[in-house]
Protein backbone atom coordinates (compact mmCIF):
# COMPACT_ATOMS: atom_id res chain seq x y z
CA UNK A 1 0.00 0.00 0.00
CA UNK A 2 1.42 3.36 -1.03
CA UNK A 3 1.91 6.01 1.66
CA UNK A 4 -1.00 8.47 2.05
CA UNK A 5 -0.33 12.03 0.86
CA UNK A 6 -1.62 14.20 3.72
CA UNK A 7 -0.72 17.41 1.87
CA UNK A 8 -3.49 16.70 -0.63
CA UNK A 9 -6.09 16.78 2.19
CA UNK A 10 -5.23 20.32 3.18
CA UNK A 11 -6.60 23.23 1.19
CA UNK A 12 -3.90 24.49 -1.07
CA UNK A 13 -3.43 27.21 -3.64
CA UNK A 14 -5.76 25.56 -6.12
CA UNK A 15 -8.67 25.40 -3.68
CA UNK A 16 -8.05 29.09 -2.78
CA UNK A 17 -8.24 30.05 -6.43
CA UNK A 18 -11.48 28.14 -6.83
CA UNK A 19 -12.98 29.93 -3.80
CA UNK A 20 -11.86 33.35 -5.08
CA UNK A 21 -13.25 32.76 -8.53
CA UNK A 22 -16.84 32.15 -7.48
CA UNK A 23 -19.26 34.61 -9.08
CA UNK A 24 -20.64 35.75 -5.73
CA UNK A 25 -17.14 36.64 -4.51
CA UNK A 26 -16.37 38.55 -7.71
CA UNK A 27 -19.62 40.52 -7.38
CA UNK A 28 -18.79 41.38 -3.77
CA UNK A 29 -15.30 42.54 -4.74
CA UNK A 30 -16.68 44.64 -7.55
CA UNK A 31 -19.33 46.13 -5.28
CA UNK A 32 -16.73 46.91 -2.59
CA UNK A 33 -14.58 48.68 -5.19
CA UNK A 34 -17.48 50.84 -6.38
CA UNK A 35 -18.49 51.71 -2.82
CA UNK A 36 -14.90 52.69 -2.07
CA UNK A 37 -14.76 54.90 -5.15
CA UNK A 38 -18.09 56.50 -4.26
CA UNK A 39 -17.22 57.11 -0.61
CA UNK A 40 -13.69 58.45 -1.15
CA UNK A 41 -14.79 61.83 -2.61
CA UNK A 42 -17.27 62.22 0.26
CA UNK A 43 -14.53 61.61 2.81
CA UNK A 44 -12.22 64.09 1.06
CA UNK A 45 -15.01 66.71 0.88
CA UNK A 46 -15.88 66.24 4.55
CA UNK A 47 -12.22 66.62 5.50
CA UNK A 48 -11.87 69.78 3.43
CA UNK A 49 -15.07 71.18 4.92
CA UNK A 50 -13.89 70.41 8.46
CA UNK A 51 -10.53 72.04 7.73
CA UNK A 52 -12.24 75.18 6.40
CA UNK A 53 -14.59 75.27 9.40
CA UNK A 54 -11.63 74.96 11.77
CA UNK A 55 -9.72 77.71 9.96
CA UNK A 56 -12.75 79.98 10.02
CA UNK A 57 -13.35 79.29 13.71
CA UNK A 58 -9.73 80.04 14.54
CA UNK A 59 -9.93 83.46 12.90
CA UNK A 60 -10.85 86.48 14.96
CA UNK A 61 -13.85 88.39 13.83
CA UNK A 62 -13.89 89.81 10.29
CA UNK A 63 -14.26 93.54 9.82
CA UNK A 64 -17.73 95.06 10.01
CA UNK A 65 -19.51 95.69 6.74
CA UNK A 66 -19.77 99.44 7.44
CA UNK A 67 -16.10 99.89 8.48
CA UNK A 68 -14.41 102.84 6.75
CA UNK A 69 -11.29 104.97 7.20
CA UNK A 70 -9.42 102.17 8.92
CA UNK A 71 -5.84 100.99 8.59
CA UNK A 72 -5.12 97.58 7.07
CA UNK A 73 -2.03 96.08 8.67
CA UNK A 74 -0.36 93.14 6.93
CA UNK A 75 2.02 90.86 8.88
CA UNK A 76 2.17 90.55 12.63
CA UNK A 77 5.84 89.83 13.05
CA UNK A 78 7.98 91.74 15.51
CA UNK A 79 7.46 95.15 13.90
CA UNK A 80 3.82 94.57 12.93
CA UNK A 81 2.99 93.65 16.52
CA UNK A 82 4.61 96.84 17.82
CA UNK A 83 2.79 98.94 15.24
CA UNK A 84 -0.53 97.28 16.13
CA UNK A 85 -0.01 98.02 19.83
CA UNK A 86 0.86 101.65 19.03
CA UNK A 87 -2.10 102.11 16.68
CA UNK A 88 -4.50 100.79 19.31
CA UNK A 89 -3.31 103.47 21.76
CA UNK A 90 -4.73 106.02 19.32
CA UNK A 91 -8.28 106.20 18.04
CA UNK A 92 -7.40 104.42 14.77
CA UNK A 93 -9.42 101.42 13.71
CA UNK A 94 -7.25 98.56 12.44
CA UNK A 95 -7.84 95.39 10.41
CA UNK A 96 -5.03 92.84 10.48
CA UNK A 97 -4.10 90.29 7.81
CA UNK A 98 -1.67 87.56 8.88
CA UNK A 99 -1.03 84.27 7.13
CA UNK A 100 0.52 82.47 10.12
CA UNK A 101 -1.94 81.68 12.93
CA UNK A 102 1.03 81.24 15.29
CA UNK A 103 2.61 84.62 14.52
CA UNK A 104 3.77 86.72 17.41
CA UNK A 105 0.98 89.34 17.26
CA UNK A 106 -2.08 87.13 16.65
CA UNK A 107 -2.73 86.72 20.38
CA UNK A 108 -2.45 90.49 20.85
CA UNK A 109 -4.87 91.16 17.98
CA UNK A 110 -7.41 88.77 19.50
CA UNK A 111 -6.93 90.27 22.95
CA UNK A 112 -7.51 93.77 21.58
CA UNK A 113 -10.56 92.66 19.60
CA UNK A 114 -9.01 93.76 16.31
CA UNK A 115 -10.59 92.28 13.18
CA UNK A 116 -8.19 89.56 12.07
CA UNK A 117 -7.97 87.66 8.78
CA UNK A 118 -5.67 84.63 8.97
CA UNK A 119 -5.00 84.42 5.26
CA UNK A 120 -2.36 85.31 2.72
CA UNK A 121 -2.80 88.97 1.85
CA UNK A 122 -1.86 88.24 -1.75
CA UNK A 123 -4.64 85.67 -2.20
CA UNK A 124 -7.66 86.75 -4.25
CA UNK A 125 -10.43 88.38 -2.23
CA UNK A 126 -8.49 88.79 1.02
CA UNK A 127 -7.95 92.52 0.58
CA UNK A 128 -11.60 92.93 -0.30
CA UNK A 129 -12.59 91.14 2.92
CA UNK A 130 -10.32 93.56 4.79
CA UNK A 131 -12.34 96.36 3.12
CA UNK A 132 -9.24 97.79 1.48
CA UNK A 133 -11.34 100.02 -0.78
CA UNK A 134 -12.73 101.86 2.24
CA UNK A 135 -9.45 102.00 4.19
CA UNK A 136 -7.30 105.07 4.61
CA UNK A 137 -3.97 103.24 4.81
CA UNK A 138 -2.31 99.97 3.97
CA UNK A 139 0.73 99.02 6.05
CA UNK A 140 2.69 96.02 4.79
CA UNK A 141 5.32 95.35 7.44
CA UNK A 142 7.26 92.34 6.27
CA UNK A 143 10.73 91.40 5.15
CA UNK A 144 9.29 89.53 2.16
CA UNK A 145 9.02 92.33 -0.42
CA UNK A 146 8.50 90.18 -3.50
CA UNK A 147 5.24 88.56 -2.47
CA UNK A 148 3.55 91.82 -1.52
CA UNK A 149 4.39 94.00 -4.53
CA UNK A 150 0.96 93.35 -6.11
CA UNK A 151 -0.74 94.66 -2.96
CA UNK A 152 0.53 98.15 -3.67
CA UNK A 153 -0.98 98.13 -7.14
CA UNK A 154 -4.34 96.81 -5.92
CA UNK A 155 -4.52 99.47 -3.22
CA UNK A 156 -4.00 102.35 -5.63
CA UNK A 157 -7.69 102.74 -6.50
CA UNK A 158 -7.87 106.03 -4.61
CA UNK A 159 -5.28 108.78 -4.35
CA UNK A 160 -3.28 108.49 -1.15
CA UNK A 161 -3.81 110.75 1.84
CA UNK A 162 -0.55 111.67 3.45
CA UNK A 163 -0.41 112.21 7.18
CA UNK A 164 1.29 111.25 10.36
CA UNK A 165 0.60 107.55 11.05
CA UNK A 166 0.52 107.96 14.84
CA UNK A 167 -1.09 111.38 15.01
CA UNK A 168 -4.73 111.96 15.86
CA UNK A 169 -7.25 110.71 13.28
CA UNK A 170 -8.30 113.35 10.82
CA UNK A 171 -5.09 115.26 11.51
CA UNK A 172 -2.74 116.71 8.88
Amino acid sequence: MPPHDFAADRPGPESDRRAESTPARRVLQLLAGFVGLAVLPLVVAATMNATEAFRTASVGHPPAVDLTDHIVLVDLGEIGTRVLAQLRTTAHQVVVIERDPHARGVALARELGVPLLLEDAGAPGVLDRARIGQSKSLLVLTRDDGGFAPLHHRRRRRPPRVGRPFGPPGGP
